[in-house]
């Protein structure tokens, strides 16, 4: 008898709930959720950088002025100015996102014949970014967070500290590549 009550008490305290859930005054509906994920497009261009009138066995650092040239030299046994051309990296992408950029860099340039070289370095004046405070420098062997202005851009500059070997040969291009990476932060 005991548990003839407790399934009748069961009953009707599962029926008054479910009426209650489902009576007249009460009306359900649905809200519909929808997250829409935007791309998060980074584009990174090309740049380019031309050195020309180092004379063999003198160095040379190239530091970017962010508008495509160099400052004049500073010691290094360069007396006059080279002709350098600095193409700028653009980046474009979202207005005011962070993004980490980061270079593969080359250190030697061997000429075609093997005999002589160019040696690469690089430091904290190396390479500079042109932001809406002004130019900033920085080591582009360490990766570096630049942020895009209003407008989702960036533009970068690289230098580098060249050592021209003392056998090497003035008729001779020395040509190499540097690759630019750049990534969002945060996400």
């Amino acid at each position: 008898m005991k548990k003839l009550m407790l399934v009748l008490v069961l009953v009707v305290a599962l029926g008054s709930i479910a009426f209650a859930q489902s009576g007249p005054g009460l009306n359900t509906g649905t809200y519909t959720i929808t997250v829409t994920v935007a791309a998060t497009t980074l584009v990174v261009g090309d740049g380019d950088l031309t050195v020309s009138g180092i004379p063999p066995g003198t160095t040379f650092a190239v530091v970017p002025d962010g508008a495509g040239a160099a400052y004049p030299p500073d010691g290094g046994g360069v007396t006059t100015m080279p002709d350098v051309a600095i193409t700028d990296v653009e980046i474009a992408g979202d207005p005011g996102a962070d993004v980490a950029v980061s270079f593969a860099l080359p250190y030697f340039i061997n000429s075609v014949d093997g005999q002589s070289n160019v040696r690469l370095n690089y430091n904290s004046t190396s390479a500079v970014w042109v932001a809406a405070i002004g130019l900033v420098y920085f080591d582009p062997t360490h990766t570096t967070v630049v942020t895009l202005d209003d407008a989702g851009a960036a533009v970068l500059e690289l230098g580098a500290i060249i050592s021209v070997g003392a056998n090497a040969t003035q008729t001779e291009d020395y040509v190499t590549s540097a690759v630019i990476s750049a990534a969002y932060t945060g996400l």
